[in-house]
């Protein structure tokens, strides 16, 4: 591939010191982006804006970062407290409304459990394009009647 991004640019830039363009364009983290910006061919990639990872989350398309060739997404999780408990309460005991009076400091008979709050929180995160399109899309199909209401 460089060979083909040196003869772009050579053919782009006849008066240019081509070596020295090729040094700029080595130093950016994703080459092939910077060659095709130079040489005025570059397009921006167009993804599937809602999609389902292999877990089941759903994910929403944020934005699209051509440099690391990295996608940064969205989703939904339910917000979770961390405690410590003592080894003599059991785990199904423990809840949101009781959970304060239960915990405990870390110690050697204790565990660390989640105590999920029912607060439903936007997160984001990255991935690579890759692993992006590795997850199924999320089509929402609309009936007749959700149709014409949305018109």
């Amino acid at each position: 591939m460089k060979n083909l991004e040196r003869k772009l640019i050579e053919l782009t830039f006849p008066t240019v010191n081509v070596d020295s363009l090729m040094e700029i364009i080595n130093a950016t983290p994703n080459g092939r982006v910077a060659t095709e910006i130079l040489c005025g061919v570059y397009t921006e990639p167009v993804f599937v804006k809602d999609k389902i990872s292999s877990s089941g989350v759903a994910r929403t398309f944020v934005l699209y970062d051509k440099w690391l060739d990295q996608i940064k997404y969205s989703y939904l999780q339910e917000e979770t407290k961390y405690e410590y408990f003592p080894n003599s309460v059991a785990k199904e005991s423990i809840t949101l409304d009781n959970y304060k009076s239960l915990r405990t400091s870390y110690g050697d008979n204790t565990y660390r459990h989640a105590i999920n709050t029912g607060v439903i929180e936007e997160r984001g995160d990255w991935c690579s394009v890759k692993d992006w399109d590795r997850c199924k899309d999320n089509k929402f199909e609309l009936s007749g009647a959700e149709l014409e209401a949305t018109l």
